[in-house]
């Protein structure tokens, strides 16, 4: 079993650093309380020690993600950013309920960020440690599909999606654009999608999401890039999404 990664992704979209904050505590609430065992997630830093954090959540937020390198819209007489300040680079995060990038649950993510090279993005990593738990209890497929539907609506994306890099590899999809397990497109209503495409042949099935766009599920068993039909199956549908228009190379 490998690590699952659940990512969105969007373009420009202005946050002050309460509206940021507040985005990511909701996101946070969610996650605890959706995936077993990813309970106390918490920031993660290299310069200051667990004593230091606030129990304040905009106060730790802020200690976490203010940078001297970013530029903000304005500041406190102290010379740190205002609430309501904004910056062109957004606001990046690492929360974790584990010291090692290889257990545990984490939430990672760059948001507010409206200079025209800087994407936003936030990916919640299940390692493998995770990922075992989970199945004993739950489904993992309906577990890390609820996840991605709420993050979907909360993001308010314009790709979503379930994958593992070793599956990304596999595909030889690279760009941007990947295609995972699971993958959501804003822009593409279900309705365009040929009735009697080949990729029902395939075993590949796509549903309509409630606020608009398209989520394709490569199976409803977790895919492994192990195995040749799941592969076989991720390459087809980013050939056809390719040869549509609907993503880009």
């Amino acid at each position: 079993m490998n690590d699952l990664m659940i990512g969105f992704y969007w373009q420009s979209r202005m946050l002050s650093l309460l509206d940021a904050a507040q985005a990511v505590h909701v996101f946070q609430k969610l996650l605890e309380k959706q995936i077993p065992h990813g309970n106390k997630i918490s920031f993660q830093s290299t310069t200051l020690d667990k004593q230091s954090q606030s129990d304040d959540w905009i106060s730790e937020f802020c200690t976490h993600t203010i940078s001297d390198q970013h530029r903000y819209s304005s500041y406190e007489a102290n010379g740190k950013p205002t609430s309501h300040a904004n910056s062109p680079l957004g606001f990046s995060f690492h929360l974790s309920n584990s010291e090692k990038r290889n257990t545990g649950l984490h939430l990672i993510g760059t948001i507010g960020a409206y200079d025209e090279f800087t994407k936003n993005s936030v990916t919640v990593k299940i390692c493998k440690d995770i990922c075992s738990e989970i199945i004993k209890s739950s489904p993992l497929f309906q577990v890390v599909k609820k996840t991605l539907l709420f993050g979907i609506t909360h993001w308010n994306v314009s790709l979503g999606k379930i994958f593992s890099l070793k599956l990304s590899d596999a595909i030889d999809d690279d760009n941007f654009t990947a295609i995972g397990w699971l993958t959501y497109l804003a822009h593409l209503p279900p309705e365009q999608i040929p009735a009697k495409s080949e990729l029902l042949g395939m075993g590949i099935t796509w549903e309509a999401v409630p606020q608009g766009g398209t989520l394709f599920m490569l199976d409803q068993e977790m895919v492994s890039a192990d195995n040749p039909e799941h592969v076989a199956r991720g390459k087809l549908l980013r050939a056809r999404l390719m040869e549509h228009g609907w993503i880009e190379n």
